[in-house]
This record gives C-alpha cells, structure tokens and sequence, in this order.
C-alpha cells in the first residue's frame, strides 16, 4: 500500500494486478516516490491490507483482475521464478492441478499476500470508498480518475512474456479456481465462463 500526499491517493496494491505499472504512474503524476506504509513488526498480514486512519481521507484505488487469469499469473510466477523459498521451490514440479491443490489446502488466507482473495482488500476497509479498476481495461479506469490529465498513457512495467492464460483451463480446472474464488467472481463482476 502506498500514499501519495500531493495527489490525496492511497494506491491498495493486489498481487498480480499492474502493481508496478500503476505505481510508476503515480509516482510521475504526483512527482515523489510516495509513502510505504508497512505494518508494525510482529503485526498479522491482514494489516497490511488496511488503510490507517491517517489516509482514510484520501481517495482509495485498487485494481483488480479477472481470477482465472491471475491465478494462472500466480502460478507461473511461482513455477517459473528463479528465486527460494518454499513455496517456489516446490512449486517449479508442480503442474497447474497440482498448484491449485495447494491453494485450495490453505487454511489461513492471510498467510500470504498472493494467495489472499482480491475481495479481502475491500471487506478490510468496508468503511471506506474504495475506486476499482479492472486490469482487463485499465487505461480507461486510470484515465477517468480526476486528477489524470487527459491523454496520460499507462506506462507498461513488469509485463510477462505473452503466454495465454486460458490454456491452463478446462472445466475441470475452472470449476476449482471459481469455487476458490467465487466472491471474486460475483463482487467484482467477472463471469464464471470467460475461461472459454
């Protein structure tokens, strides 16, 4: 999560979801780096999630993303990555179905950022206004947002090598990843079919 005082905005920064591409545009239109706001040490992860009361005047944007296509995204940052950690470890064997196992098997859905659900991010700041954008038209979202000048473009950062998320599916494996992720399908207004 990231404030930007000149702007008034709080960025809520959803794993797999333009984070860095959003955040270089914030950082260009309001001309600093922004604040961090980091939980305290010994803090449980969901309190990453919540804006503090020192930013809950500033208007609040989080952009979300279609939960097939960031589930496969989480996937093969996990089984691509060249990194450590258990999880990545593990995870450079596993197929898709085995990967979705896992998900499914996790207990606390705040034990990690990436495998919370994007809903989460607006239940714990329910007495907030918070502005979505979508990934799926995300020039447009930003653009409409009142202090973007007309004719901003959206830089591109990070982006993944293209690959087509939907291949990962069959109804099988679809049926898994809604069923894990249905609050993200209905609050958001995704539908269930559109791994087709």
């Amino acid at each position: 999560m990231i404030a930007f005082e000149r702007l008034q905005v709080v960025y809520i920064r959803i794993p797999k979801t333009a984070n860095r591409s959003i955040t270089a545009a914030l950082r260009n239109l309001d001309e600093s780096d922004g604040v961090a706001i980091h939980p305290e040490k010994g803090q449980p992860y969901w309190k990453r999630i919540v804006v503090p009361k020192k930013f809950q005047s500033f208007l609040t944007i989080m952009c979300v993303r279609n939960p097939y296509s960031r589930i496969a995204s989480h996937y093969r940052h996990r089984h691509l990555k060249k990194t450590s950690g258990a999880v990545y470890t593990k995870a450079k064997d596993w197929s898709f179905e085995k990967y979705l196992s896992w998900l499914e098997g996790k207990i606390d859905v705040f034990a990690n950022s990436r495998d919370i659900l994007q809903v989460d991010y607006l239940y714990a700041n329910k007495s907030m206004n918070i502005t979505i954008l979508k990934q799926e038209r995300l020039q447009q979202d930003f653009q409409n947002l009142p202090f973007v000048p007309d004719g901003f473009i959206l830089p591109r950062k990070n982006v993944a090598a293209p690959y087509n998320w939907r291949e990962y599916y069959n109804q099988t494996t679809a049926d898994r990843v809604y069923r894990w992720a249905e609050a993200d399908f209905e609050m958001f207004d995704y539908d269930r079919n559109s791994w087709k």
